[in-house]
């Protein structure tokens, strides 16, 4: 909820291009937070292939929906603060799945038991 406010409030102070280049790139702040929130999760790892993988990815999303040729020294009425609200957006959407997945993953026991004793239930 918060990512799409304030990317759609961006919109007043940069222009659409630039905002879809930084949501192009919003892979990368996903990998590093998932990195963290899921500290010591063997599943949860990214290598440094991964990482630079993700980069040429975000890299060719952004020189895809860069609009070159501009010339425009304003960098086409592009302000600080959208670039700001665009980043704390950004934040919020490598936030959200990471937190989400780390509230449903099962615990060792639940509030049916053990996590074993509620597969053998059928639940």
């Amino acid at each position: 909820f918060g990512a799409t406010y304030l990317a759609t409030q961006s919109l007043k102070y940069v222009s659409f291009p630039t905002k879809v280049v930084f949501k192009s790139a919003k892979l990368i702040p996903t990998m590093i937070v998932s990195a963290v929130v899921h500290r010591g999760k063997s599943n949860q790892k990214y290598g440094g292939m991964d990482y630079v993988a993700a980069l040429f990815l975000c890299v060719g999303a952004a020189g895809y929906g860069y609009k070159s040729g501009s010339g425009n020294d304003d960098m086409n009425g592009t302000c600080w603060y959208g670039i700001f609200l665009l980043t704390i957006s950004i934040i919020c959407d490598a936030l959200l799945p990471n937190v989400q997945e780390k509230l449903m993953m099962p615990s060792a026991t639940d509030s049916y038991g053990s996590k074993e004793n509620s597969q053998q239930q059928g639940l």
